[in-house]
């Protein structure tokens, strides 16, 4: 399935002159993700997306070698972050720590690979009754994208049948 990239440069403090872009990958179906992209690269994120390329290459179609480089770059990131906060990175619990926080983030976001029409349209099935029906304990998870953190539930749909 196709993916519609829109892109917009957003005003910010005067400390990062590159701007920032706000990455919005959107399908037919209405399904979105998106990404912010700040510093350097911000304003060629931009450009790119505006040219029609790809601004956002996503890890479902990453090779063995883009896959393991984009492990180490964001093992790297979760390190910082992990360092941020005071903890020492080369003690005996914290040793694999960022290379499992990288895993654990590609894993959450590895519905952005995903054509949900195709999902949504293997979930059909025919219904012959007038009654009302109801599918629940259907499983959801997805991740907010302004704190980064997962949420999860489950989901219930009714309908009327024919």
């Amino acid at each position: 399935m196709p993916y519609c990239i829109i892109a917009e440069q957003q005003t910010v403090p005067e400390s990062n002159s590159a701007g920032a872009c706000n990455v919005l990958l959107s399908s037919a179906e209405g399904s979105s993700a998106s990404a912010v992209s700040t510093g350097q690269d911000a304003a060629a994120a931009c450009q790119a997306s505006k040219a029609g390329e790809s601004a956002l290459r996503l890890p479902s179609r990453d090779t063995e070698a883009q896959r393991e480089e984009r492990l180490e770059t964001m093992s790297n990131a979760a390190k910082m972050l992990i360092e941020g906060l005071g903890e020492d990175t080369c003690r005996e619990g914290l040793l694999k720590t960022p290379r499992r926080v990288a895993r654990a983030l590609l894993e959450m976001t590895s519905g952005y690979g995903v054509d949900a029409g195709a999902v949504l349209r293997s979930a059909l099935f025919s219904v012959h009754s007038p009654d009302l029906v109801v599918v629940q304990d259907i499983d959801f998870s997805s991740q907010c994208e302004h704190h980064m953190l997962p949420f999860f539930g489950k989901v219930r749909s009714a309908h009327c049948g024919k």
